[in-house]
C-alpha cells in the first residue's frame, strides 16, 4: 500500500485532559498558535503521497517544533516530499534538493522580504496536494471523536494517536483495495 515514491507530514496540536494548572500531567507543555495558548501534545505525521496511508507518527509534548520531527517523519526513500511553511528552512530545503528529492516545502514570507507572485502560486499549487494531510486529523476529530487527549502521560496518549492513525489506515485501505465482482 505504501509506494514509498513521496511523502507528506505535518503535525496537529491536542489539547491535555487536564488544565494547566493541575499538576496530574507532568507530561504536556504549553505552546500557541496565532494567539491562542494550547496545553497539551503535538501529534505528528507522515503519510504517503499517492496511497494517503499513514507511514509514520510521532507524539510530543506541544513545545516541540514541527520541524523538529521532519526527519522521523520521512521513509528515506521518498522522490517528493510536500510539508506547510512550519517545516521552511533553507538548509532543508537544499539538502533535499542535493539528494535529488522534489522540495514540496511552502515558501514563508518575512517581515523584510514578502513573497513574490510566483512564490504565491506555486504555494497555492502545494497547497492542494497537502491539504490530504489533514484528512487523517479530521478522521481523527469527526469520526472517532478525537479531538483532546483522554489520558495523563505521553506513553499512553502516544499509544492512543497510534491506535487512532492505525483505524484510519485500515479504514483508508479498504478504499484502495478494489472489490471483487459481486462481493
Amino acid at each position: 500500500m505504501i509506494l514509498e515514491k513521496g511523502s507528506i507530514v505535518d503535525a496537529s496540536i491536542k489539547e491535555a485532559y487536564t488544565t494547566h494548572c493541575s499538576k496530574r500531567d507532568q507530561d504536556a507543555r504549553f505552546t500557541s498558535r496565532g494567539k491562542k495558548p494550547y496545553h497539551g501534545y503535538k501529534a505528528h505525521i507522515g503519510i504517503d503521497h499517492q496511497s494517503k496511508v499513514t507511514h509514520s507518527t510521532e507524539f510530543t509534548p506541544s513545545n516541540v517544533h514541527d520541524s523538529d520531527m521532519f526527519d522521523h517523519l520521512l521513509t528515506g526513500k521518498e522522490q517528493i516530499v510536500i510539508a506547510d511553511k512550519g517545516y521552511a528552512n533553507k538548509n532543508r530545503k537544499c539538502h533535499l534538493r542535493e539528494a535529488g528529492i522534489f522540495c514540496g516545502i511552502l515558501d514563508k514570507g518575512y517581515r523584510n522580504r514578502l513573497l513574490n507572485p510566483k512564490q504565491k502560486k506555486k504555494n497555492y499549487n502545494l497547497s492542494q496536494i497537502r491539504s490530504t494531510v489533514e484528512r487523517p486529523f479530521a478522521f481523527a476529530k469527526q469520526i472517532l471523536h478525537y479531538d483532546r487527549c483522554r489520558y495523563y502521560n505521553l506513553a499512553r496518549n502516544r499509544f492512543q494517536f497510534n491506535m487512532v492513525a492505525l483505524v484510519y489506515n485500515l479504514r483508508r485501505c479498504m478504499r484502495l483495495i478494489p472489490c471483487p465482482v459481486g462481493g
